[in-house]
């Protein structure tokens, strides 16, 4: 029987209560260090954390795509590649967003996560046909050393440990190996997140068990009752009273009249809920493993983030985490799969797998600024077609509606040449006046985004016009929008300036 063949039937299929996996290790690695199923420990604020980027991650989907000689993409709907990327495991088992939230969970856990490859026919040149997740705590890259005691090659094979005392060798080639970064302590590993935690984790576990420890042991009455007058009662009497006031005021019959035989005293004692606050110790821990871990304390649901929690700022927060977090790990892992996993489909560099980010909702643009910002581009014939309006809102061209729909921006009256200085209700003063302020505010907007260029490296805020007429400033902004470069800020005003005293 073939190597993966014995790691398909012997192990591959493992269900938690497989006595041969290290369930306990495993516990471990995700809850930090003591956990357990005797005496589990789960950090419930790296657990948010690791939620949080875990189902995010499978949102967009993968495709294989091909580009063509024009340099458009092509989705290959029915390569052999795409079926694998659709169902990764031959019956179901696993879909590939499963797949995609183990890996993303594995990688900030461990800094790794494997998928290991199960070929038809031959072992090491057939067919891949499935792929299997495998967890870091029973995986590790291996290196050989040669005749010279030195390294042979940088990884020479996948030790897999399918009991803790029996391993067997994987080749490199079935294998994918995912890493978050790069260990510099060990260049074939990822960084593992959890490790630069132990202290958060314990710090935050330490809060919990504070409090749990506080109002299971601290054992204090609710009220005292002292008698008036420094009079001393026996013990039977105390006893006695104890248990009147037990029977008038527990369970049903609290907030019932007391009246008490002779002069007392009584006084409240214990804990109210405001002392037993305790946010303060979590909020150091939370911010630090929302930090390491890469999520706004806001998007993983922590108090550290919710307490200035609005709907605005947690769609901002969410859009930050997308495009600072989200985006570098799937093109790093898109690389990864185009490394690893491609080669064994095709060696053509023109198809290549990519995820679809027009499925990730926080990258899409709110559909009422859309329209807005296109209705304003469209508008007056500024400086885009209404059919490549209706093109960017998914919709199909009209045929009726040519090229000739846009149009260079209209001058305005007062500036067109040849006109008569002389017209009804205004005088020739005020008209050049209007004609002086509208160049002088483009002349403002020319240099002003000369030094939004030089600052920023692009345009970064809209330049507020009170002079020019709408089609005019619409078409300035909408070509302004593309500029990076003086040049090309020179080249907008320039043939904007066409036609214009």
């Amino acid at each position: 029987m073939s190597l993966i063949k014995q790691l398909a039937t012997r192990a591959l299929k493992f269900t938690p209560a497989t006595a041969e996996v290290n369930w306990e290790r495993i516990e471990t690695l995700v809850h930090g260090p003591g956990a357990g199923y005797d005496k589990r420990t789960i950090n419930s604020a790296v657990f948010a954390c690791l939620m949080a980027v875990a189902t995010a991650y499978p949102e967009p989907p993968l495709v294989v795509m091909q580009k063509d000689p024009d340099g458009n993409d092509e989705h290959l709907e029915e390569h052999p590649l795409q079926d694998l990327l659709t169902y990764p495991t031959p019956d179901g088992e696993l879909t590939m967003e499963e797949l995609l939230f183990w890996t993303a969970w594995a990688k900030h856990v461990d800094g790794n996560a494997y998928w290991l490859k199960v070929r038809s026919g031959n072992a090491l040149t057939g067919n891949v046909v499935e792929i299997w997740p495998i967890s870091p705590s029973v995986m590790e890259p291996a290196t050989e050393k040669g005749d010279n005691g030195r390294p042979a090659d940088w990884i020479s094979y996948y030790k897999y440990h399918i009991t803790p005392s029996e391993t067997v060798r994987v080749p490199v080639k079935n294998v994918v190996h995912f890493r978050l970064g790069l260990d510099d302590k060990d260049m074939r590993k990822g960084l593992a997140p959890l490790k630069a935690l132990v202290r958060e984790m314990s710090s935050d576990n330490e809060a919990n068990q504070f409090i749990d420890a506080l109002l299971k042991n601290y054992a204090v009455p609710g009220l005292v009752v002292i008698p008036a007058g420094g009079v001393t009662i026996s013990e039977g009497d105390a006893d006695r009273l104890t248990n009147k006031l037990r029977q008038k005021f527990s369970s049903e019959s609290r907030g019932n009249i007391a009246v008490m035989s002779r002069e007392t005293q009584v006084h409240q004692f214990g804990f109210s809920p405001k002392d037993l606050d305790m946010s303060t110790l979590h909020r150091v821990p939370e911010e630090r493993i929302a930090a390491v871990i890469g999520v706004p304390a806001i998007v993983a649901g922590l108090g550290a983030g919710l307490e200035r929690a609005t709907y605005a700022n947690f769609k901002e927060a969410r859009e930050m985490f997308t495009e600072g977090k989200l985006i570098p790990q799937w093109r790093a892992d898109d690389a990864k799969i185009n490394a690893s996993l491609k080669p064994d489909f095709t060696d053509d560099p023109d198809i290549y797998v990519k995820r679809d980010l027009n499925e990730v909702r926080a990258l899409q643009e709110d559909q009422n600024s859309k329209y807005e910002r296109l209705q304003k581009a469209v508008a007056q014939k500024a400086w885009l077609t209404r059919n490549e309006a209706r093109t960017e809102t998914g919709f199909d061209p009209v045929e009726e509606w040519e090229e000739a729909d846009i149009a260079p921006p209209q001058i305005p009256p007062q500036l067109q040449q040849g006109q008569n200085q002389n017209q009804p209700g205004q005088n020739g003063n005020g008209r050049l006046r209007e004609e002086e302020e509208m160049l002088n505010e483009m002349r403002t907007w020319h240099r002003w985004s000369l030094k939004q260029i030089e600052k920023y490296g692009r345009i970064e805020r809209d330049f507020e016009t009170s002079h020019l007429p709408l089609s005019l400033s619409g078409a300035i902004a909408g070509a302004l929008e593309e500029a990076r470069s003086a040049d090309d800020v020179e080249r907008v005003f320039a043939n904007i300036w066409n036609g214009y005293p």
